[in-house]
């Protein structure tokens, strides 16, 4: 059989076993599994809602049974992901294309914005935070996809890597741009989104916070 006949055939082999391993990788189960410490904590917020919800329409669960079933339920659907995942996890690892096609298929509901400040004397003054018009100073750059990953890529908690040396960056172009700048402060403030039926109130909070003052802002690679 010559390449003319025979390649048609492999390339289509080939493209079903590629959409087919990405249709099994997108199946959207729970991401992780909830300990037993993790339990009576894991989205009190969400299951008292639904558990409200469920019991106008019936439902004759308490909140504490109906809470088990939901952990119970998410850590099995958990458990069968990792069993229909197995066989095409190891080439999405190897080549890290690991992004499902739910993207941002969920919205935060403690999300994070950039902000930075520059001290003149005793005063602090606000000259940047993401998406507020009214403290846009560079906003642009700090939107910029190459940029943003540098500030905005959180694992565990923790910053990304480069995530020092943005900030003593972005120090040098402010202390740049106001020269009276004494000190110039970046953090990342987390604060919390309300549902329409809620009522929360809580002050942001402050994470990942790096003060400089003149002179201080050179890049250790440069030191």
């Amino acid at each position: 059989m010559t390449r003319s006949r025979w390649w048609p055939h492999a390339r289509a082999a080939l493209l079903t076993v590629v959409v087919a391993g990405n249709l099994l990788y997108a199946v959207p189960f729970p991401r992780k599994h909830i300990s037993d410490d993790d339990r009576e904590a894991w989205r009190q917020s969400d299951i008292e809602m639904w558990h409200g919800w469920l019991t106008s329409a019936g439902l004759t669960l308490s909140l504490p049974a109906f809470h088990d079933r939901v952990v119970d339920g998410s850590n099995q659907l958990w458990s069968l992901g990792q069993w229909v995942h197995a066989p095409v996890k190891p080439f999405f690892r190897t080549l890290r294309t690991t992004q499902q096609w739910g993207l941002f298929g969920v919205v935060s509901e403690s999300p994070e914005a950039l902000v930075v400040e520059i001290r003149r004397g005793e005063t602090w003054q606000v000259v940047e935070r993401r998406l507020d018009p009214e403290h846009d100073w560079r906003d642009t750059t700090f939107l910029y996809r190459r940029v943003r990953g540098t500030w905005d890529t959180v694992r565990n908690d923790q910053p990304a890597p480069l995530y020092d040396a943005f900030s003593r960056w972005t120090a040098r172009q402010a202390f740049a741009d106001f020269p009276d700048a004494e000190e110039v402060r970046i953090h990342r403030s987390r604060f919390v989104v309300n549902a329409p039926w809620e009522n929360v109130e809580a002050e942001p909070k402050v994470l990942h916070e790096r003060s400089f003052t003149r002179g201080a802002t050179t890049l250790w690679v440069l030191k």
